[in-house]
């Protein structure tokens, strides 16, 4: 089965695709993998991310993300500040998604959310969804 995951810098998107691997008792999920494998394969460099930054959202994502090659998918940089672009390029598509923003100061922060961005009159996402930080140092805060 390939899994997709989607990134978005400024607001931009990046994509993962790969073969989940499965045992006959689910996910297999390795705590001792070294960060070359939790580095994860970018289709292009990131406009605001470094890749020790990379990394560490990496060590992060949910176990099923393991692997998954990156593509960019959306980015402020590229189609510009509208919300309905983004909404347009999220449409069809049924995989996470990795938000990050830089913002004027510098700063950046984004979201990890299981599913892709969409106008809703209510809340969506599971608990792998996720806010994080990198300022002043990085943090995670995970769904409570």
């Amino acid at each position: 089965m390939d899994a997709v995951m989607r990134v978005i810098e400024g607001v931009s998107r990046m994509r993962i695709t790969t073969k989940e691997v499965k045992s006959k008792h689910g996910p297999t999920i390795r705590t001792d993998l070294g960060p070359e494998t939790l580095r994860p394969n970018l289709s292009e460099p990131s406009d605001i991310l470094q890749m020790d930054q990379i990394e560490k959202l990496a060590k992060n994502l949910p176990p099923r993300t393991i692997g998954y090659h990156w593509s960019l998918a959306f980015s402020t940089n590229k189609y510009s500040m509208s919300i309905k672009i983004l909404y347009r390029a999220m449409q069809g598509l049924d995989t996470p998604v990795l938000m990050v923003i830089k913002d004027s100061d510098g700063h950046m922060f984004g979201a990890l959310a299981s599913e892709p961005f969409k106008v809703s009159n209510s809340f969506y996402g599971t608990g792998e969804t996720f806010l994080f930080t990198f300022c002043p140092d990085f943090e995670l805060y995970r769904f409570t």
